[in-house]
């Protein structure tokens, strides 16, 4: 391999050479493989209060609720996204599901949780979904202009125990 990656997209020279001399060779050519095709498998999580159903699909295996998908898919013309059948969302940001797990409280205590930087809100309705009728969540997001698609994929989802906030984190 020579000393530059064959990367066909705007990335900085200091950047490919640190992904070279960070991860080897045979990773940076695996990378530099995914980025030029701009394909890669994608994931979407379940909203099991509207679809309880299992898919014939490859589950994500740190979380049962959701499957891998490949291919090309235009999900604007689906009418179950836009209903909150599911969420597309990267596997690795459903992780969280593994932490929430992990969490013990009194149930006879109703929560009060924070997602601070929660737009476009995929977190914010895997969160939603853990706590249920357990607790509220305040999904707060900085920037005005994306609290509209953070209201609208809450809208979506459908579960009611979700408050969308504009406000600073600093305040």
């Amino acid at each position: 391999m020579t000393n530059t990656l064959p990367l066909n997209i705007p990335l900085p020279a200091d950047f490919k050479q640190n992904i070279l001399h960070t991860f080897g060779e045979s990773f940076s050519e695996d990378l530099c493989r995914c980025l030029d095709s701009g394909k890669g498998d994608r994931s979407i999580r379940l909203n099991i209060a509207k679809y309880n159903k299992s898919l014939s699909l490859p589950v994500v295996p740190w979380y049962d609720q959701a499957y891998l998908i490949s291919g090309d898919c235009t999900f604007a013309y689906d009418p179950s996204w836009h209903a909150g059948l599911y969420y597309v969302q990267e596997a690795a940001s459903m992780f969280v599901q593994q932490a929430l797990n992990t969490i013990t409280f009194d149930h006879s205590d109703p929560l009060l949780c924070l997602d601070l930087c929660a737009a476009p809100g995929g977190k914010s309705t895997l969160f939603a979904s853990w706590l249920g009728q357990r607790g509220t969540l305040v999904s707060n997001e900085l920037i005005g202009s994306r609290t509209e698609i953070l209201k609208e994929n809450i809208i979506k989802w459908g579960l009611g125990n979700t408050l969308v906030t504009n406000n600073d984190p600093a305040q």
